[in-house]
């Protein structure tokens, strides 16, 4: 990949983004926070940087994240920002047009977060509640009567990765907003292929960023 292309991908998608030779990052106005990626001509490496509106005046860009190369760079913004997106166009506005649903809210239950994924229509392959590993899919562990933890399982079923001991409640919500963007990341992906934007080229790392967005 690289900035034009995914300059391109994203604006065809409305995530508004501007691209020069040396950087690129959203088409906002001054009083918001975003993330940008700018070349850094004194070491050669593409930076991934956050650039909070409150301190932008006197310098106070932080560096997340820096690559050798602009194909590396261009996926990693790339993913970062189909993380955003998906939240913003799809999980959040699910979960308010389905309020029957305790989505976040202490109370709910597996009940609700298995008529969630009835109503997504989103196949059984993409999650487990029973221990079965599956490839690229999110698996639901119970730790006692009151708490979970969440995995990514990746190819060929490996850990790639875990939450931290949850409140079910709390479990149930991550589970929802994990498994909602596999789902839709997957989708996007094989559309991206068909297309010939690119080939089999995400990794097991690459689902994790935009799951968990870093």
């Amino acid at each position: 990949m690289n900035i034009k292309q995914v300059t391109r991908l994203l604006n065809d998608i409305g995530v508004e983004t501007v691209a020069t030779d040396t950087s690129f990052g959203p088409d906002v106005d001054y009083g918001v926070n975003y993330y940008m990626l700018k070349l850094n001509n004194e070491t050669g490496k593409w930076e991934f940087i956050y650039v909070p509106h409150e301190r932008r005046s006197f310098g106070g860009e932080e560096i997340e994240k820096s690559f050798n190369d602009e194909a590396g760079a261009s996926k990693y913004y790339y993913l970062r920002q189909l993380s955003s997106y998906y939240y913003s166009k799809y999980i959040q506005p699910f979960e308010l047009k389905n309020k029957d649903i305790n989505f976040g809210m202490p109370g709910s239950t597996l009940k609700e977060l298995k008529e969630a994924f009835r109503r997504l229509n989103i196949n059984t392959s993409y999650y487990s509640f029973d221990g079965k590993v599956k490839e690229r899919s999110m698996f639901l562990e119970t730790i006692n009567n009151e708490e979970s933890k969440v995995y990514f399982m990746g190819k060929d079923g490996a850990i790639i990765n875990t939450s931290l001991v949850l409140e079910d409640w709390e479990a149930y919500d991550y589970m929802y907003q994990s498994v909602y963007s596999l789902y839709l990341f997957d989708k996007h992906y094989a559309n991206l292929i068909k297309n010939k934007e690119i080939g089999h080229i995400f990794t097991d790392g690459d689902y994790k960023t935009v799951l968990t967005g870093r």
